[in-house]
């Protein structure tokens, strides 16, 4: 019988063979295929290498230094190539002022390539990587317009034992701080691992932003005579350890752009620690200089934490210093010079040995809802100002542990304009430390003023025998306040001081002035005009109201009625 097709096991029989044949020849067409998109890959890289070398020949005509070239699929990138290709493919191409690449990685989404080293051929570009078979050893890439992040599969755990230093993000380990950040990218972390000393100079280009330095609680010494930072872009210095760090430099940073201090731990130089030309973070850490002054600002310094110390100026300020908290304690803690724009507030302090505070003329500083100390073995000042100063809600302690120097709690030298609102001022204060207690000195001041000075609501009192609230030879307005437990309430010498306000009434908020010591004064007029117009004031001890120069000037109706009981000598404004 004749035959008209196959049968169902017949065709069977054809698919199966057919499927073995498949089966057999495919990986050698997928081996075919896979090589010839890897060579089309390499050709693409090579196209890329030829093209940015040429770009940098004609970019170095215009502008030296190291030139870089990327390109994201989504066109986002600012420094392209000027070549044809995929779309696809993704490039980061970095190009030493010599000439030479440091680094070269592309990628496709099929095959990726890296390069990271002193320079690189033409012929040295092979063994690219498949990513469907990426490990630990050969992480996935992702081109930024700016660096490269790796993607590693297993995650990396760091080994000391490969270096002192590493990077994270690429995996690699380096021995010292200086060769991390050649090769580092914008917003990258390099962290130590070990010990580092090393000498040489560490600089974060301009055009990378976002790097941490990772002190992971260890210890490093910078030994440069010079700074050992040059921060030109962007560097954050923080610690993920328990365990405090302590870094010490010979010199320590030059920064030309953003810098910020956010680890806990001693960092601190020698020689100066800080030359600031852009903006300057601190928010954590012990920030200082041993033998000099700790930071000249010719930028901006943004302080809300930490405590930065030194034995000339803590902070030397030409710029603008914007203190909401931490603590400033240095020989003279902070200079304000000329020109230069500062604010302090939010439980800021500053300490001094010498001077807490100096305000230069030409400047007008706010001072709110801070602390000033000045205890040292020298004439001690809590704030020197020829400026414009305004306090709110300050207090101020100063001392000498010599008892033959003066503390001053706030000098206001000629030319200089202040006004107090809410101020305690004590001179000549008790100390404690963890050597013990101590109370200090037995000349101590107040307030010295030579200038134009406004107190509301001030408190001046000292445990001296020997001190005085308030010297006056300028133009002083005592509102209100009180000042007690001192020798000498108001010293007057010259210049024009007004007690109480001229409203021809006895006010609650009046001036009090209490002097309870041994031969004092309440107020002691010898030269200049003294307006008494409301308080009182009393001494235990001495003499209420001296006039060797004048008589005092009282409001229309009033008069000032001394009075002496049980030895204690008072005098008051009362109705004639």
């Amino acid at each position: 019988m004749k035959r008209n097709g196959f049968t169902l096991v017949e065709l069977l029989a054809v698919i199966a063979i057919l499927a073995i044949l498949v089966i057999i020849a495919l990986p050698n067409v997928m081996s075919m295929f896979n090589d010839a998109r890897e060579k089309s890959f390499t050709t693409e890289l090579k196209e890329v290498y030829k093209t940015a070398q040429q770009a940098w020949v004609s970019d170095s005509l215009l502008t030296t230094g190291e030139k870089v070239y990327s390109k994201k699929k989504d066109n986002s990138c600012s420094n392209p190539l000027d070549l044809s290709g995929r779309n696809n493919l993704e490039y980061y191409i970095r190009i030493a002022k010599s000439g030479a690449i440091q680094e070269f990685y592309a990628t496709d989404g099929t095959y990726q390539y890296s390069f990271e080293g002193d320079g690189l051929t033409i012929t040295d570009i092979k063994d690219v990587v498949q990513i469907s078979k990426i490990s630990d050893s050969n992480p996935k890439i992702s081109i930024e317009c700016d660096c490269v992040n790796y993607d590693f599969p297993n995650g990396v755990v760091a080994d000391p034992s490969k270096g002192p230093v590493f990077i994270a993000s690429r995996n690699k380990y380096y021995d010292s701080l200086s060769e991390a950040f050649e090769h580092v990218s914008s917003g990258q972390t390099i962290q130590l691992l070990d010990y580092v000393n090393d000498r040489n100079v560490i600089t974060v280009p301009a055009g990378v932003t976002g790097v941490k330095l990772d002190l992971n609680g260890q210890s490093a010494y910078f030994g440069r005579d010079g700074y050992s930072f040059v921060v030109n872009g962007g560097l954050e210095i923080i610690n993920t350890s328990s365990q405090e760090p302590y870094i010490d430099f010979f010199y320590g940073f030059q920064n030309n752009g953003t810098l910020t201090f956010n680890a806990n731990g001693r960092i601190e130089s020698e020689n100066d620690f800080v030359e600031n030309n852009g903006t300057l973070n601190i928010y954590n850490g012990n920030l200082g200089a041993r033998e000099s002054s700790s930071i000249h600002n010719n930028g901006t310094i943004n302080m809300s934490g930490g405590e930065v110390g030194g034995y000339g100026e803590g902070i030397d300020n030409h710029g603008t210093f914007n203190m909401t908290g931490g603590t400033v304690n240095a020989y003279r803690g902070v200079l304000n010079e000329s020109g230069a724009a500062m604010s302090i507030s939010n439980g800021a302090t500053l300490i001094g040995d010498q001077v807490a505070l100096t305000n230069e003329a030409g400047n007008t500083l706010n001072i709110s809802n801070a602390t000033i100390k000045c205890i040292y073995y020298s004439d001690t000042y809590g704030i020197k100002n020829y400026g414009t100063l305004n306090l709110t809600n300050v207090s101020i302690n100063t001392a000498s542990y010599d008892t033959s120097k003066r503390s001053y709690g706030v000098y206001n030298y000629d030319g200089g304009v202040m006004t107090l609102n809410n101020v305690t001022i004590t001179p000549a204060t008790s100390y404690s430390n963890e050597y013990g207690s101590w109370s200090g000195g037995t000349l101590a001041t107040g307030i010295y003023n030579k200038g134009t000075m406004t107190l509301n609501t001030i408190n001046i009192s000292s445990i001296s025998q020997s001190s005085i609230g308030i010297t006056n030879s300028g133009t002083l307005a005592f509102k209100s306040g009180t000042i007690n437990q001192v020798q000498t309430g108001i010293e007057q010498t010259g210049g024009s001081l007004t007690m109480g306000t001229n409203d021809s009434t006895v006010s609650t908020t009046a001036p009090l002035l209490f002097a309870s010591y041994n031969n004092g004064y309440g107020v002691k007029i010898t030269g200049g005009t003294f307006n008494f117009y409301d308080g009182l004031i009393k001494c235990s001890r001495g003499t209420g109201f001296a006039i060797n120069g004048g008589n005092p000037t009282v409001p229309s109706g009033y008069m000032v009625n001394k009075t002496t009981t049980s030895g204690v000598e008072s005098a008051i404004l009362v109705h004639e």
